[in-house]
Parts: structure tokens; sequence; C-alpha cells
């Protein structure tokens, strides 16, 4: 029950506080608190994971209970990040976990991210809360919490005076929930079985879920299975060797078209389909280099690329359902001269499968991209976003580059001086204030899937004013000392992504560019020219290149061997596009900084492997 005492402020001896405060009642029937991040609920029983918190209150006689979590919702940077899914798709895994469990009574997400916040909110949620603490979280237990079934603490000069009740459970921890994201990032089922117990639908369910909001994670998990590193049991992708003299690549390339034609004319049969193979026939679905591949001859793509990794094709985000079925029920099954092997790996912005070429015996990897279509064509947008330039690729510049100098551009505009906030106190009629340090962090991002978010918006109050706070989180319509601006971060899952590509290279450059401006845009080095014409201050977007390259969440994307402290093909690739960018034809022509950088990153990623 809630106590409400007065006590002496801390600041000001000589006036009072009133507080609430949490008294233990024994009458009061229990209720277990099941608390933990849950980034994923690892309990696909009672007998594993998370699963094993439910047992043990159960066996303390507590029969209903809540499952409790912080609404977590940093940036993802990290491919092992607990945050690789949201605060919704956390909430859904442990709802479909838990449905048929006696006595669950729902989820409850705290907007606090510390414990003393969340036991704050439950205090008044829950009669009688009593927390059930994992092995993880011992010293917690301690600090927090009294022993559960301890009695009733009254006097307010006790050190614990206020505390909940808690019951600890000892032991080892036996489910790692680093190792269960890694099973799902992977596509391992067999060790996500053995590590939760969960049922393979709860898995694909996990991998649907797995950050939809996040463009660091989708760039990490696209570069696993790219560029023909896809692996199916013993079957590996192929590179497909332009120079080769043991098969016919012009012929090649007609029937990986007639492969597409023949297995997209299994999906439920409709207008679109029709429309689509026609497409496929124009080469209107490739994305990337793919789209060049088959345009222009062996001889003169072989030019600027002498192997081919992948095929990159774009189909209607709406049938992807359609898509992931049709995969799963014709493995083994032949579409023209191909036949299907499998689906390898699938994230946020691809499908990735395997075909085997009868003809030549070559594993062909045809990587699937869920994208944006208006009147039965890839929007701007989608071909924008998944496009690689012929000029861009005659200097041996990836399209991937342009897709980072994009997220530097947009990522250019920073955080300064400003307080955000993430609620609004109805009680203490205060703002709750962040004390997280956003100093420094992207007002907005670029994502190849869905376009510009900008991350933060200027908070406003329920009559549409934009307003200041300070620390406190008090509201002043003008600026005074203490005060700065106040902004709530947008919602992930509800925010209209900006995809107009006018509009998103207004954004990059303050102006609203003509036509063969726009061209320009569509290319690494076009965007290198209208950087130097419209942007001044430039390091802030050479320096987010950089990062993207070789900065901590830099992705590796060209596998081989290391020499002299670096992998070799993965900095060549890179550096052909950075040199341009730093005017420089030598690694040693760069600041002794960024070289230590390089060194660096490359030294970690070596110790990964």
């Amino acid at each position: 029950m809630i106590k409400t005492i007065t006590v002496k402020d801390r600041n000001n001896p000589e006036k009072d506080v009133v507080l609430d405060r949490y008294v233990l009642d024994k009458k009061e029937e229990p209720t277990a608190i099941i608390f933990g991040k849950f980034s994923p609920w690892t309990g696909g029983d009672l007998e594993h994971g998370h699963g094993r918190l439910i047992k043990f209150s159960k066996e303390k006689g507590i029969k209903n209970f809540y499952v409790v979590s912080p609404k977590r919702d940093e940036t993802i940077l990290e491919k092992n990040s607990p945050n690789i899914f949201s605060p919704e798709a956390r909430k859904q895994i442990i709802e479909h976990s838990l449905k048929n469990i006696p006595g669950f009574l729902g989820v409850i997400q705290s907007d606090s991210n510390n414990v003393m916040g969340v036991i704050k909110h439950i205090m008044y949620l829950v009669s009688r809360p009593v927390y059930i603490i994992g092995p993880d979280r011992e010293r917690l237990s301690q600090t927090n919490f009294i022993q559960y079934g301890s009695e009733p603490i009254v006097n307010e000069t006790d050190k614990n005076f206020g505390k909940t009740e808690a019951i600890l459970l000892t032991g080892e921890r036996d489910t790692s929930g680093t190792k269960v994201r890694n099973s799902i990032i992977s596509d391992d089922f067999v060790t996500f079985k053995a590590l939760t117990n969960h049922t393979e639908q709860m898995f694909q369910f996990m991998k649907k879920l797995m950050n939809q909001k996040n463009e660091s994670f989708s760039s990490f998990y696209t570069t696993i299975f790219e560029g023909g590193n896809l692996r199916i049991g013993n079957s590996k992708a192929t590179k497909i060797d332009l120079k080769s003299s043991d098969y016919d690549v012009e012929e090649l390339k007609k029937r990986i078209k007639e492969t597409l034609i023949s297995f997209v004319s299994n999906l439920p049969d409709s207008p679109f389909w029709k429309s689509y193979v026609e497409l496929i026939k124009k080469n209107e679905i490739f994305s990337g280099s793919s789209k060049h591949f088959f345009e222009k001859t062996v001889e003169e793509f072989s030019k600027v690329k002498s192997l081919v990794g992948d095929i990159d094709v774009q189909f209607p985000i709406d049938a992807e359902e359609d898509l992931n079925e049709l995969i799963k029920t014709c493995v083994g099954k032949q579409f023209g001269d191909m036949i299907l092997l499998g689906q390898g790996g699938k994230s946020p912005i691809q499908i990735n499968t395997l075909f085997v070429d009868n003809s030549t015996g070559l594993n062909i990897q045809i990587d699937f991209e869920p994208t944006d279509f208006k009147d039965k064509m890839p929007t701007a947008f989608s071909k924008f976003s998944r496009s690689s330039d012929w000029n861009d690729l005659n200097s041996n510049i990836k399209g991937v580059f342009h897709k980072y100098l994009l997220r530097a551009l947009v990522g250019a505009a920073k955080i300064n001086n400003i307080f955000v906030v993430t609620s609004y106190d109805v009680k203490n009629q205060k703002w709750r204030v962040s004390k997280k340090n956003y100093e420094g962090t992207n007002l907005q991002g670029f994502s190849v899937d869905k376009g510009v978010r900008v991350k933060y918006e200027r908070a406003k109050t329920v009559w549409g004013d934009e307003f200041f706070v300070d620390s406190a989180g008090n509201e002043f319509p003008e600026q005074i000392p203490g005060t700065k601006p106040a902004y709530i971060e947008t919602d992930t899952k509800t925010y209209d992504y900006i995809k107009d590509v006018s509009k998103i290279a207004t954004i990059c450059f303050g102006v609203v560019l003509k036509k063969n401006e726009l061209e320009m845009f569509s290319s690494f080095l076009g965007c290198l020219k209208l950087i130097e014409k419209y942007i001044q201050e430039r390091e802030a977007i050479y320096s987010g290149f950089f990062d993207l390259l070789f900065g901590k969440g830099g992705q590796e994307i060209e596998q081989g061997v290391f020499e002299n402290g670096l992998n070799k093909n993965d900095f060549d690739v890179k550096f052909a596009a950075f040199s341009k960018i730093r005017n420089v034809s030598d690694l040693s022509q760069l600041p002794e900084k960024e070289i230590e950088q390089i060194y660096k990153y490359y030294e970690d990623l070596r110790k990964k492997k």
C-alpha cells in the first residue's frame, strides 16, 4: 500500500516535502514482478531461461505475475546489442510466449530505464509487488529490496523503509541472452531451440520482429550474406566469373531471368505478376550493379567488375509473406534450368536465396529486396536507394558507398544544447527530462529501406506551442537562464519517413536541386560535386563517412586475408571511395589519427574472426 509522509527538503531544510512511500501489507495478495530487459524472452517453457523465474515464483506460492521491463530503446550499434528488438517487439514476444501460462496478467513497460524509477512506477499499479530477481542481478536484490515474507517496516527512519519485497533465484544463469540473439541473427534454429525450447514458429516470429527500426543493424546483417558469401549446408554461393572460358555468361544471364520468371509464376495468381514478368524481361527489377550486369554486355561490364557475387532483385513489400512461403515450400524444385537450394538468410531489407544452375553447376545467390512499388513499378525512392551509378562503378566505387555518403550527409546535423523530454508527468505537472547525454547525437538518419527520419523534433504543448524546460522538467514559454529548447524523440513505428528524393536532397544541401543536380545526387561522385558546391563546413560529413567505413560499427564489405595488419580486399574497396573524399592516393597521406583508427579497426576485426 502507499503511505504519504512529510520530510525535510535536503536542499532547503526549512522546507517540507510530501512523498509517497510503499509500505508492506501482508493482508494483500502478492503479485510476482518478473523483472528484466528480456531482449528477447528466452523461456519457451518454465524450465528454460526467463521461464524459470515464473516457475520459481509459483513454487513460492505466488499465483499471479506481471512481466516488467524498462522501455530501453537506444540506437543499435553492435550485432549482439540487446536492442535488436524494439520495445514493442519485446512486448509482443513476451505476450506470445506467455499467453497460455496461468496467472499471466500482462506486460508493463516502464518509461524509466533505472530500477528505482521502475519500482516507483509499479508501486502505484500493484498493491503488493514481489520482485523475482535472476541470478545475474543478485546485487540489485541486496540494495533495493527486502526479503519476501519480511515483517512490515513502519519506522520511517529505518534504512529499509519504503522498500518492496523480492526473491532471489540463486544458482547459475542457464541461458545467455547474447547467445540467443546471435542464434536468431545467424538463422540457427538448432542452437536457439536448445537454449530456449521455443518453437520454430516463435523463432520465425522473432526473426520477423528483429530490429524493424534500426538501419545500423540492417547494414550489419546484410553484409553477412552479400557478395556471394551465402552458404546453405555444404552449398556455398559461387561468384560468376565474367572472364571464365568454362561457360557462356550471356547465356547464364538468360537462364537467370528465365528462372526468375518461372519462379514468380508460382506466386498466388494476380494480374500484377504478369506485369512483373515484363519488368524482369526489361531489367527493371534488378538493383545495384545487378542492373548494369543485365543491361551491359559482358565485355563492357567486365571492365568494371570481373566477378558478380549475387543478383539483387526488387519485389513488392506487400508480397513478402507469399514469397517466403513459396521459398519454404519449393526447396529442391526446378525453375527454368535451375533448382532452388533454399533460403540462407533474411534481414529487414533482403531475403537471401541460393539456386544451382544445372548447365554449369554454379550456385547463384539471388537476393530478393522487399521495396515499395507504385503503378506496378518500383518507386523512385526504391530505385534511388538501391542503385549503383555506372560512373561510380567505373571509378571502382561500390553502390553501398553512395548510401554511406547519404547517411553521413543526413547525419551531419547534430543535437546541440537541448533537453530531450520523454513524457509529461500529470501528477507533478512537469516534463520528464531524459538524463541520457544526447550532445552530438545525429538529429536525423537515413535508411535504405525507409528513407529519412527526423529523430528529434521540438516538443509541443497540448496547444501546439513549442516550449523550453529546465533540468527539473519545469515548462517555460520563453527561454530564460537555465532552460533549453525541449525536443522529443519521434516514434520509429509511427513516423512518416521521408521518401521523396528531392526532399531528401534538400535536407542534405539546404537548397532545392535542379533536375540535372538531382541526377548527380544519385551517384557518389555526383554527391561530392554537390557537397563542394553547396556545403562550406564539410568535416562532419567526411568524418561521419570515415566512421561508417572504419569506426566501431563499420562493417566488413569484402572478405579476405590479412596482410600487414589490413584485410586488403576490404581496405582497397573502401579506400577507393574514401580517397575521393580526402583527395589522396595513398594511405600514408592521411592524418596520423585516421591511420591509427584504420589499423585499430582491422585489428579488432581480426580478433573477432
